[in-house]
């Protein structure tokens, strides 16, 4: 069955995801990670919830460095 209209819903969720959108480049800057979608820097992940932003202040205690 083909349908024009998933289609083209599909087309337009991958337009957005390859215009950069909801893309983000994640660098080391003096040590620290640093989020940039081209546009903007930032030096919190964007969009992280403060619990989200919890877990990971608690994970970089964790000495797993080994393991990456």
């Amino acid at each position: 069955m083909k349908s024009e209209v998933l289609a083209q819903q599909f087309m337009e969720l991958f337009d957005l995801q390859a215009s950069g959108a909801r893309a983000w480049q994640v660098s080391l800057v003096d040590g620290d990670l640093a989020w940039t979608d081209g546009q903007q820097t930032y030096d919190q992940e964007p969009g992280a919830s403060g619990g989200r932003k919890f877990q990971a202040w608690v994970a970089s205690w964790l000495p797993i460095e080994s393991q990456l």
